[in-house]
Parts: C-alpha cells; structure tokens; sequence
C-alpha cells in the first residue's frame, strides 16, 4: 500500500480511495501493507437443456431478388480495391495518421463516381507533405486505377 500511496500521492485523499475499494471488496489489503487486485470469479457455464433448432422451410421468409445494379455495385467494388489501396497506401505512407478519417472515405466509397469526386481532396492532402509535381503523379494513377467510363 506504500506503493501506491506514493505513485498517488498527487491525488488528496488517497487513502479514502483506498478505504472505499477495500470496502467495496475490489482491492483486498494483504498482512503487510499491499492491496491485492481481486479477480472475480468468472460465472460457471450452463449447458442448454433444450435443442435449438432452425425453423421449418415454410416458416422462413422468403429471400429477396437481388437487382442488376447490386451485382454491378459489387464488380464495382471488386474492380476499385486496386485504386482504394494505392490511395490509403500513398496517404498513410505520406501524410500519416491524419489521413485516417480520408482513409476510411476511400475504402466506404461504393462506386467510381465515389472515388473520382474524392480526388481533390486526396491531391490536397497529399499536397500538404509532398511537393506538386509528386502529387500530380500520385493522382494520375490513382485516376488510372479507378478508370473513366
């Protein structure tokens, strides 16, 4: 406990804080002085007495057909990963851990129309650390990534 009044002793009632875990039963204060962290005991595990089991056929919902833009979207997606990873890969190795949010921008852009609108704000931050004529390169093959219709 002298231990830890001393790394707390900026904290004004220390021992009131100790007095309260001890009491609450969190800290358990040992015959020489030291508190020891108790660890609940983790609760024994029941076995289910029933069986689950999934509902009939007929009781399921029937599913939904899926539209031709969805399955567009998807080879969208697939074919824009390329492009997406080029892009967080050059911000993450340029301008660090500010680009986080603009990163997370790039890899929820659902289409190519998505991606191209967020390359101006990709040149800019790429602007802030890397000098023009980088990120016009930069930008150029990220545009040949994502491709124009």
């Amino acid at each position: 406990m002298a231990g830890i009044r001393q790394q707390f002793a900026a904290i004004n009632e220390i021992d009131h804080v100790l007095d309260e875990l001890a009491a609450g039963g969190m800290i358990e204060v040992a015959d020489g002085g030291e508190a020891l962290a108790l660890v609940p005991e983790a609760a024994p595990i029941v076995a289910a007495k029933e069986e689950i089991t999934a509902p009939p056929p007929e009781a399921r919902p029937a599913p939904k057909p899926v539209a031709a833009s969805a399955s567009r979207s998807a080879n969208d997606g697939e074919s824009l990963q390329p492009a997406r990873d080029f892009m967080t890969r050059m911000l993450t190795a340029k301008v660090g851990l500010r680009a986080f949010l603009f990163n997370q921008k790039i890899e929820k852009a659902p289409t190519r129309e998505a991606l191209l609108e967020l390359l101006p704000e990709f040149r800019r931050a790429l602007r802030k650390s890397v000098d023009a004529g980088r990120v016009a390169e930069f930008s150029a093959h990220a545009e040949q990534l994502i491709g124009h219709d």
